[in-house]
């Protein structure tokens, strides 16, 4: 799995490529915008990962503390997380942190390119994931791009993305063509998958 190594580093308290930001920016909660908020970080998180609180601290070693909902164990080592959780909190903070970044620089072209994020990541929180994806997508104007083959994927796509939704597809003799927006009669014919 790409992401325990970095989890691990950052739930046992080592430098990790999430302190940057959150030593940008602080624990900062005050009423003026303030680029990748704490509340928004954990609002999209425990969105994730329902099973899971995240609070951010804002401590250099370790700037965020994720807990169980129902036993309040605070998850220190990623051996306590399934591979599907270890992987979709690695990923979701990785995608926010570099949102929130993007977001204190000013940047004005935003593109993530995600490959193959359902590795590992069961059905339902597939589903999550796309959630996820559209919120953050939304939230910090970004253009989000995933390769799959996850036809649980596909389908959660087309039912947050609706319209918003493309599916680019590669045929045998290696020609992409977009095969069409999501539409109304697409999400309904998706809707009858769950």
């Amino acid at each position: 799995m790409p992401h325990r190594e970095t989890i691990c580093q950052s739930i046992d308290g080592a430098s990790s490529p999430y302190s940057s930001i959150f030593m940008t920016r602080g624990n900062y909660r005050g009423e003026d915008k303030a680029p990748g908020s704490p509340q928004h970080i954990e609002k999209f998180v425990s969105g994730l990962l329902t099973d899971f609180n995240l609070v951010v601290t804002g401590i250099a070693a370790l700037p965020y503390e994720l807990k169980r909902v129902d036993t309040d164990e605070i998850i220190k080592n990623v051996d306590q997380l399934s591979s599907g959780e270890a992987q979709l909190v690695t990923i979701g903070l990785d995608i926010l942190t570099i949102a929130s970044i993007w977001e204190v620089n000013g940047q004005t072209h935003r593109i993530i390119l995600i490959d193959e994020p359902d590795a590992h990541i069961h059905p339902d929180l597939q589903v999550r994931f796309a959630d996820f994806l559209f919120q953050i997508a939304e939230h910090f104007e970004l253009q989000v791009v995933v390769a799959t083959h996850s036809t649980s994927l596909l389908a959660a796509v087309g039912q947050f993305g609706g319209e918003k939704a493309s599916v680019i597809a590669r045929t045998q003799n290696i020609k992409l063509r977009i095969l069409a927006q999501f539409r109304k009669s697409y999400l309904h014919a998706l809707g009858d998958m769950y």
